[in-house]
């Protein structure tokens, strides 16, 4: 049925009907690269580890995994400190908001032209005259400092 030819190293396969293959064989029938001495050596001292170096690596492990641990505890309080903030936000605005009300309401319940009737009625007083107003500059734009009396 199938027509099997030799050639090389390589086997050809003519025909419809692909044969099992077996790769460990085909594996161990290889030949195998022989290493010299020296990179023998280098593999053995290489898969070789002695007091100083497991010590090392130790060191090195622990040390990694502090590090580790105290980078999760900072991320860890970090999340916990931004979630406070975020809170306190929310609280801040609303107690601004009841705040802003609060101060709407009390605003809108005074009658302006009522306290003026009061004043100048009940209580006499009168507006200043332009010989009572004093003017004067300021170099600060801020804030003024009194040192004496007005006249």
């Amino acid at each position: 049925m199938a027509d099997t030819r030799h050639r090389t190293r390589y086997n050809y396969q003519y025909g419809s009907v692909a044969p099992d293959f077996d790769v460990t064989t085909a594996i161990e029938e290889a030949p195998r690269k022989q290493l010299s001495r020296r990179a023998q050596k280098n593999r053995e001292r290489a898969f070789h580890m002695n007091f100083g170096y497991v010590l090392f690596l130790t060191v090195a492990i622990a040390l990694t995994g502090y590090i580790l641990v105290n980078y999760l505890s900072l991320q860890s309080a970090n999340t916990t400190a931004s979630e406070q903030v975020a809170s306190l936000r929310s609280e801040y605005r609303a107690m601004s908001l009841k705040n802003d009300e609060t101060y709407e309401r009390i605003v809108d319940s005074v009658d302006l032209t009522e306290v003026k009737r009061v004043a100048m009625v009940e209580m006499g007083m009168v507006y200043a005259g332009q010989d009572q107003i004093v003017t004067y500059e300021s170099s600060d734009s801020d804030y003024v400092r009194q040192y004496q009396l007005i006249p």
